[in-house]
């Protein structure tokens, strides 16, 4: 009989050293979320650089569409990033290849740039945006601008090789003279 009582003393331990720890492993698995949660919240967000290269990649690999989305994150959520303009251009010209363009003149348009270069990118890209939307007369005013706005850069002899090409598109228009008019 002491036997018995021994054995049943010493399973009743047992089992309380069982349910303890058997609680502990619930009690942690119920705070792992949280704190893998705080651990989301701690990492850094992806820098300019990193999202463009990935972008790059998405591009180079033919998902133009994901590709377009992380460029325009890029041009949204980094605007003082240098790259900032890289995207822009990127979208803007997709967005022109694509029959957007009035989208592209208004995200080129609400650009904050401070770098002349980036500058003159960007008035060449609104004039050939304006000339995608069939406003021809006002993209060679553009570009005749951006050409003295910009002259003795290379941007001068980009923004004159479009203006003359815009020359060609824009229609001939001819006076006529009545024939039997009288001169004295």
């Amino acid at each position: 009989m002491r036997k018995i009582v021994f054995f049943l003393i010493i399973a009743a331990f047992l089992l309380l050293i069982l349910d303890a720890s058997f609680a502990q492993r619930t009690r942690r698995s119920r705070t792992t979320p949280k704190a893998e949660k705080v651990k989301k919240k701690e990492e850094p967000k992806k820098n300019a650089l990193q999202i463009m290269s990935f972008a790059d990649s998405l591009l180079a690999g033919g998902d133009s569409t994901k590709a377009m989305e992380l460029f325009r994150q890029v041009a949204i959520g980094f605007p003082k990033d240098t790259l900032a303009m890289k995207a822009s251009s990127i979208v803007a010209n997709y967005m022109i290849e694509h029959g957007n363009a009035v989208d592209a003149i208004k995200m080129l348009g609400s650009l904050s740039i401070t770098d002349s270069t980036k500058m003159a990118e960007r008035d060449l890209l609104m004039a050939k945006a304006y000339f995608s939307t069939g406003r021809i007369g006002y993209a060679l005013l553009l570009a005749r601008k951006a050409q003295v706005d910009y002259a003795g850069t290379d941007w001068e002899n980009r923004a004159k090789a479009f203006a003359n090409s815009l020359m060609d598109k824009i229609p001939k228009i001819t006076i006529a003279v009545p024939s039997n008019s009288t001169q004295r």
